[in-house]
């Protein structure tokens, strides 16, 4: 029986042993997973990192088209005194392209660019979201 009165008194000492500065930090942990809670999850932020892998590489190839558009637009500079209007209108489209990968890359939007989305859709600067 003094053992139970024993052991029921260290529970009481231990608890008296807690101090503020424990309070405290348990609070900042429960406030540390709070904040991870609003953000996106590790799997997220891993997916992502594998798209902006992805539209790097994509965005590589694409200035190499325009070179070859560039080139192609010159030659008919200087053939017909006049653009091609069907290189400048797919220079167009791919700078708004450029643009979108660009803001991807940069986590202002979460819209991925094409071939997630529609070729030559410009997006709503505010939103993210197609202005069409």
């Amino acid at each position: 029986m003094a053992k139970k009165a024993s052991g029921g008194r260290k529970a009481a000492d231990a608890a008296k042993d807690v101090t503020p500065q424990d309070i405290d930090s348990s609070d900042d942990a429960n406030a540390e997973t709070d904040m991870q809670s609003d953000g996106p999850s590790q799997r997220d932020v891993w997916i992502r990192g594998f798209f902006m892998l992805v539209f790097a590489i994509l965005f590589n190839f694409a200035q190499t088209l325009l070179v070859i558009a560039a080139i192609i637009q010159f030659i008919s500079l200087l053939i017909t005194r006049k653009p091609n209007k069907v290189v400048t209108d797919f220079g167009d489209q791919l700078a708004v392209w450029f643009q979108q990968v660009a803001r991807y890359q940069t986590t202002v939007t979460d819209t991925k660019p094409f071939p997630w989305s529609k070729w030559g859709e410009a997006l709503d600067h505010a939103e993210g979201t197609s202005s069409q």
